[in-house]
């Protein structure tokens, strides 16, 4: 007999559990770091925002909250086409009890207005919070009367459901420090460190990319594919314009073969910056890159192995002298 699963027994729980990365409850504060530090914070995926923000079940959850009401319908299906990651932070936080819920249609409070910003009042007599959308000063009616804590707490925990998706025509993100990437976190026991960096395996969300022209394939029944990504040296024994311009150079050289689409040179995924971090994403390459295949490689030295290095030098050599 199969084991009883129990469902969970309010709308934030329910949300809670589809985060991934998530389940974090016992982990050390260590290892809570060293997924915070390879951008690994849970988050929840396009795909499970897309099935949960359906209408029969955002009504359910309007029911459950508010109590059954003719307009629970009509506020269900603005939700869904509107406003869809502003109702999940909020019943996340349970931001019902402020009213943030049964306001959002009411005050027409979109996802187009995230990410929020909590900020100071312009009149220093007023000791009141204002909160504004990130890059706007206009202060959004939406908040009004919340207990600080509720904004605050809105603010901290919308970014779990803003996690961004990569795309094929755009190379480059600038990336607010608190965003949530839409990274699974893989275990790297030894990952490679050199000394503008450290390179670490780790999962990209399927429904997180749309990169038309990478083979890129999950392994059976995951819902990630296997990615590597560049984590540059930003700690104090290299100095930050160092940092900043070979970040720049390599991104701007990365770009260019990525485009030219020759399968002997590395195409990055993407280049991204974070806060303070420099990253790169590249395909996952088992195995390693030439380098590694000399250094690790314990095969025979024959007549097929050495035709086969020499195609692929020559083969990088040309790829080398098409991108000049």
């Amino acid at each position: 007999m199969a084991p009883k699963v129990e469902k969970p027994d309010t709308p934030e729980k329910a949300v809670n559990e589809l985060m991934v990365n998530g389940k974090t409850r016992r982990l050390t504060d260590q290892q809570k770091q060293e997924r915070k530090d390879a951008h690994c914070e849970p988050f929840m995926a396009n795909k499970d925002v897309e099935s949960f923000v359906q209408e029969s079940n955002v009504k359910a959850i309007l029911d459950k909250l508010l109590g059954p009401d003719k307009d629970n319908r009509k506020l269900a299906a603005y939700i869904v086409k509107k406003a869809a990651r502003a109702f999940l932070t909020a019943v996340f936080i349970a931001a019902d009890r402020e009213g943030g819920i049964k306001d959002l249609q009411q005050e027409d409070f979109t996802d187009a207005n995230l990410p929020i910003t909590v900020k100071e009042a312009e009149d220093e007599d007023d000791t009141c919070l204002r909160v504004c959308s990130i890059g706007s000063n206009q202060t959004l009616p939406y908040f009004s009367g919340w207990r600080e804590i509720s904004q605050d707490d809105y603010e901290k925990y919308q970014w779990a459901f803003l996690a961004p998706t990569f795309e094929e025509d755009d190379f480059s993100y600038e990336f607010h420090q608190n965003l949530r990437l839409p990274f699974v976190y893989l275990p790297n026991p030894k990952p490679d460190r050199g000394y503008f960096g450290k390179v670490l395996k780790l999962g990209l969300r399927i429904d997180h990319q749309r990169l038309t022209s990478f083979e890129m394939n999950p392994k059976s029944k995951e819902k990630h594919v296997e990615v590597a990504v560049k984590f540059m040296n930003t700690d104090n024994s290299m100095a930050n314009s160092d940092v900043k311009k070979f970040y720049e150079r390599e991104k701007t050289t990365l770009e260019l073969m990525r485009g030219l689409k020759d399968l002997h040179l590395i195409r990055a995924i993407a280049a991204y910056t974070k806060g303070t971090s420099r990253c790169f994403i590249f395909p996952w390459a088992e195995g390693g890159n030439l380098d590694t295949f000399w250094r690790t490689d314990q095969s025979d030295l024959d007549e097929n192995l050495v035709r086969w290095a020499l195609d692929q030098m020559t083969g990088i050599a040309g790829g080398i002298q098409t991108s000049q």
